[in-house]
């Protein structure tokens, strides 16, 4: 009987042994397989980050050239603003000057109005009516010229803005 406990004590041993080799290979395989994973973990990642530093710079990259076309739309409406204001500032002054051209005409005809030799029937008051009265009229309508280029004036101001900011929209994007 000792003899037969011997060849299945070296089958036990040889099964026993391939078992251990078998475990000791699956080990090794796995130990591959999460070695090729974490390199695949360290390549994504180091992927992802380059990415990532891409796409901050893109990020910089755009809001440096907003930067810049605000600056350039704020730059070109001040510029043009101040155009407009000084000629605002040029149509206010002929206004003032063609006023005061009218009123010493005014003061004119109607001290020529009064008949300075007969002070007792000196004003004629038909003459003196329609003076006034081409007077204001003149005035109402210079009014009129004023408003409405200051009106030009302004639309063309807020245009100006508008196509400034278009176009460094378009530059910017």
């Amino acid at each position: 009987m000792a003899q037969i406990a011997k060849p299945e004590a070296e089958k036990a041993m040889n099964t026993t042994k391939d078992a251990v080799a078998k475990l000791a290979e699956q080990g090794r395989r796995a130990a591959d397989v999460t070695s090729e994973a974490t390199e695949q973990a360290a390549e994504a990642t180091r992927e992802a980050t380059e990415r990532a530093e891409d796409v901050a710079r893109h990020g910089l990259h755009v809001a440096q050239r907003t930067t810049d076309a605000l600056g350039e739309v704020q730059r070109e409406v001040a510029q043009r603003s101040a155009e407009h204001t000084a000629e605002l500032g040029r149509m206010f002054v002929d206004l003032l000057r063609e006023q005061t051209q009218h009123n010493l005409k005014t003061f004119g005809a109607l001290t020529g109005a009064v008949d300075w030799d007969q002070v007792a029937k000196a004003v004629d008051w038909e003459r003196v009516a329609r003076i006034q009265s081409e007077y204001l009229r003149v005035t109402v309508e210079r009014t009129a010229q004023l408003a409405q280029r200051y009106f030009e004036a302004s639309q063309a101001v807020a245009d100006a803005t508008a196509t400034a900011a278009k176009k460094q929209a378009r530059k910017a994007g």
